[in-house]
């Protein structure tokens, strides 16, 4: 052996997050946080691009604006739990608009602006409640480096 670590057993230990928005100052200010928190992340500027990245990195959870151009957030929730494939993948909406709560669709709201530590307590709570045969990895705790003392909301 040579010491390195084949991808798929360093994959196995980080959590993948797809954040989509068209927004780039906020998806940047969400990427930071994700990856002092220890998280793998993709992004997507929109609905459309979010599908493609979906499909060729699978991520564990996705957090996803509402209004975006072309394809909206709603109507990614929509195609992917459409998708018998994508549909158990978590989806956090994370939006500016007030909006009713539709499991069906979403797991979770988090409205803009959000205290990006209750954020990622809540990233942390969802990914936890995944079967491990779903995931293929660990579960994680709830705990988090910078986070670890703030209250959930």
């Amino acid at each position: 052996m040579d010491g390195r670590v084949h991808p798929a057993a360093a994959r196995a230990s980080i959590e993948r997050i797809l954040c989509v928005d068209d927004d780039s100052d906020g998806l940047e200010a969400l990427e930071l946080l994700l990856v002092s928190e220890g998280f793998e992340v993709i992004t997507a500027r929109n609905g459309a691009e979010a599908l493609l990245r979906v499909q060729e990195q699978w991520p564990d959870l996705i957090i996803t604006d509402y209004t975006m151009p072309g394809v909206t957030g709603l109507d990614l929730c929509k195609r992917l739990r459409a998708s018998r494939a994508m549909r158990l993948i978590p989806i956090i909406l994370y939006t500016g608009v007030s909006l009713p709560a539709d499991p069906r669709l979403y797991d979770r709201i988090v409205t803009k602006p959000a205290d990006l530590c209750a954020l990622a307590i809540q990233i942390r709570v969802l990914l936890a409640a995944i079967p491990d045969t779903r995931r293929g990895v660990g579960r994680v705790g709830i705990s988090s480096a910078r986070c670890r003392n703030r209250p959930v909301r």
